[in-house]
């Protein structure tokens, strides 16, 4: 159903008892003036809330659906992301484990652990 708006112009006393009739009825002005331009049309204006109530549902469960996805997208990224940080962490094991490093304390004194600067430039060159 096509809707449009429509801008009126009321003396400020109709406005406060529209106000005061909608609030008696537990409902917006708005709903209130559709009701009663419906009843002078001679429209069934239950018939019309239905409408808009049907429209707004399915609405509502398109956007449901949408959220569904969402959350399944979501749940898939986060059980790759638990993955992910699982290898993280053996790698990081794997990588800082006491096997990695060499035990200090089993060298000689006189053994060098690492090269001088000169002797990495020099060791490739023929002698």
């Amino acid at each position: 159903m096509n809707q449009a708006n429509i801008n009126l112009k009321l003396p400020q006393e109709w406005l406060e008892k529209l106000q005061e009739l909608a609030s008696k009825n537990n409902q917006s002005t708005h709903e209130l003036i559709l009701e009663i331009l419906a009843n002078y049309l001679n429209i069934d204006y239950s018939n019309f809330e239905g409408k808009q109530i049907r429209a707004e549902i399915q609405e509502l469960k398109a956007r449901f659906k949408q959220l569904e996805q969402k959350d399944y997208q979501f749940t898939r990224l986060n059980e790759r992301l638990n993955i992910l940080e699982e290898l993280i962490i053996s790698l990081q094991s794997q990588v800082i484990s006491p096997k990695a490093s060499p035990d200090l304390s089993t060298l000689d004194d006189d053994e060098e652990i690492y090269d001088e600067p000169d002797e990495i430039l020099t060791d490739f060159l023929p002698h």
